[in-house]
């Protein structure tokens, strides 16, 4: 799997540090799954309060979609976990 072109560090910087710790917690909590490499994507399920997929560009950090209602409101709980592991 190639490494995308942000950093743990660009992810921190962008969202809130609540959003930021829930990701890690669920990354830590091997939360993520089914990591793929599809293109210029990378494609996770995220086990929050059930499973949800992520997609996520490899060349911006603001790349990114969830299939959860706060996903759709441009809120980032899930695809920052998918983003740690990539």
């Amino acid at each position: 799997m190639h490494a995308p072109k942000f950093t743990l560090n660009d992810i921190k910087f962008a969202t809130t540090n609540a959003i930021y710790k829930r990701a890690c917690d669920l990354f830590n909590s091997d939360k993520v799954k089914d990591v793929e490499e599809h293109g210029n994507r990378y494609l996770a399920k995220v086990l929050g309060t059930q499973p949800y997929r992520v997609s996520l560009g490899k060349n911006r950090i603001d790349d990114a979609h969830c299939d959860c209602y706060m996903g759709q409101n441009d809120m980032q709980t899930h695809f920052k976990p998918g983003a740690i592991r990539a």
